[in-house]
């Protein structure tokens, strides 16, 4: 949590003048476990309380919901990699919606 955290940090702080998908420090999607531990909850998310859960929810919203990610970086994101990045934005911000709050149920 703490590597992508540092990543994501320097990214926001200075964005490259053009992004390009491998610009942006991608949480691990492909494995709930892993996308579990880069957000902080490395036990998973059934094993945070309600308010934790919560919490982690909105911080990473603000990071990846597409139109907040649009919002802050789209005027800089390469028009050939543009569909590709907010594809993948949207595939990041769906996995966390299932993650995360999946476990509330």
């Amino acid at each position: 949590a703490r590597e992508h955290a540092t990543l994501w940090l320097a990214f926001v702080e200075s964005p490259p003048p053009t992004i390009f998908y491998a610009d942006v420090p991608w949480l691990p999607i492909e494995r709930d476990e892993l996308l579990c531990e880069a957000l902080g909850l490395p036990g998973g998310a059934a094993s945070a309380d309600a308010t934790e859960r919560k919490r982690v929810h909105r911080a990473a919203s603000m990071r990846w919901h597409p139109d907040k990610f649009s919002q802050l970086f789209g005027a800089r994101i390469a028009a050939s990699d543009y569909e590709r990045i907010m594809e993948r934005v949207t595939a990041t911000s769906q996995a966390i919606n299932t993650v995360v709050r999946g476990s509330n149920h």
